[in-house]
């Protein structure tokens, strides 16, 4: 009898049946997370180990854990900031990978940050005088340290000056001019008054 064209051959269904019946080649084990040995803090000298370890959460002999590691980082800079320190940097040097031993953060902690001025440019029927007084009691102060909500807290009260005023549509727009050694920014608001 001649093979009809929907006759399966012995052959195929020999190779069918063994790669059905054949498992999958086993994957590698996930790599499993390393011990913390270690944890470091390099460069901090305003706030204490304690300190540090409370905000990262990270302690010696806890799973390594690279997501928790860079929480840590974020919490330690956002202290800084809080404190004043705007300029402050913390890098995870070691502790990305699950199978590190060691988590160690740099820390730059930088300067703590003081308004040495305050500007206003563009300011055509309410004088500079008059928008300081009511910003006054919100945001940047001169002479005081500087918060890091402190400018956007200045742009929504300016902007409800304004708004009080009658001109809606008025833009302000913050620039912080640093100084040298980091310690002092003048802050100049930029407005743009709307009709």
């Amino acid at each position: 009898m001649a093979p009809s064209r929907y006759t399966v051959r012995p052959s195929l269904l020999l190779i069918a049946f063994w790669l059905g019946h054949t498992s999958p080649a086993a994957e590698p084990p996930a790599a499993q997370p390393a011990t913390v040995r270690d944890v470091s803090f390099s460069g901090a000298d305003h706030l204490s180990k304690g300190e540090l370890r409370d905000l990262t959460g990270v302690r010696a002999g806890d799973l390594i854990s690279p997501v928790r590691n860079e929480r840590g980082r974020q919490a330690i800079l956002r202290k800084y900031q809080e404190e004043g320190r705007l300029f402050a940097s913390v890098e995870l040097i070691e502790g990305r990978s699950v199978s590190d031993t060691r988590v160690a953060y740099e820390i730059v902690e930088g300067p703590v940050v003081k308004v040495a001025e305050i500007q206003f440019r563009g300011t055509g029927r309410v004088g500079a005088e008059k928008l300081l007084a009511a910003k006054r009691a919100s945001g940047a102060i001169t002479g005081k340290t500087l918060r890091p909500d402190a400018i956007e807290t200045d742009v929504k009260t300016l902007v409800g000056y304004y708004r009080e005023l009658g001109s809606a549509g008025t833009k302000i727009t913050p620039e912080v001019i640093r100084s040298s050694d980091l310690a002092k920014v003048t802050i100049v608001y930029h407005v743009s008054e709307s009709n």
